[in-house]
């Protein structure tokens, strides 16, 4: 599915996540941008914080505020 490209998709559960994390609304570029970087921050790959975000968000643990 990536073909070994560490990248995200942003798609509405990552997008959700990275918007309320800078309380704004962000185009694709920076909804991988903001993602790809948190993941070196916290040093896991790009790819698997998409694949957490999106597991916590489908499971319904993260409590989104209002859409900026």
């Amino acid at each position: 599915m990536r073909q070994g490209v560490d990248t995200v998709k942003p798609d509405v559960h990552v997008r959700r996540f990275a918007e309320a994390a800078v309380c704004r609304k962000l185009n694709d570029q920076d909804v991988i941008e903001l993602t790809t970087r948190a993941a070196a921050r916290i040093g896991i790959k790009a790819f698997e914080l998409d694949w957490r975000i999106w597991e916590a968000a489908r499971g319904s643990a993260l409590p989104y505020p209002d859409t900026p």
